[in-house]
């Protein structure tokens, strides 16, 4: 992870990742559609001192811009029409950390529709083209 630059927690949720990513100086932006998790994730990052800028949108009609983010965070969250959007939206050198839930299930957690779910190898086949760094099912 780099020391610095510009991080993206996509589709947040509480921003778990966002204030982990502010916690280690990077400069971090949280988008939910949910403004009640938006609304306590700004309160919460303004009682720390956090640089962290949330966002409440829908991030499927309103998605990150080509080249804007070092790093982007997407966990527990599928959409796979924006996958060749974040591949676009991270900067040269840039990392996308994706964490999800496969078809093959581990345990009952996650949703139960399997279109939510990543097929075997799919994620790793999209980002064929990148450095993988570390890749599990």
């Amino acid at each position: 992870m780099p020391a610095s630059g510009k991080a993206l927690d996509l589709a947040c949720g509480r921003g778990g990742n966002a204030i982990f990513l502010a916690h280690h100086g990077l400069d971090t932006e949280a988008w939910d559609i949910s403004d009640v998790v938006i609304e306590k994730l700004k309160a919460y990052a303004e009682t720390m001192g956090l640089d962290l800028t949330t966002r409440c949108c829908d991030v499927t009609q309103q998605p990150p811009q080509a080249a804007s983010f070092d790093i982007i965070v997407v966990s527990r969250f599928l959409e796979r029409g924006l996958f060749p959007v974040l591949k676009q939206a991270i900067k040269p050198g840039g990392m996308i950390f994706y964490q999800t839930f496969i078809k093959d299930r581990v345990s009952d957690s996650g949703p139960d529709n399997p279109a939510y779910r990543l097929d075997e190898n799919e994620l790793l086949s999209f980002f064929h083209d990148w450095i993988i760094r570390v890749y599990r099912e």
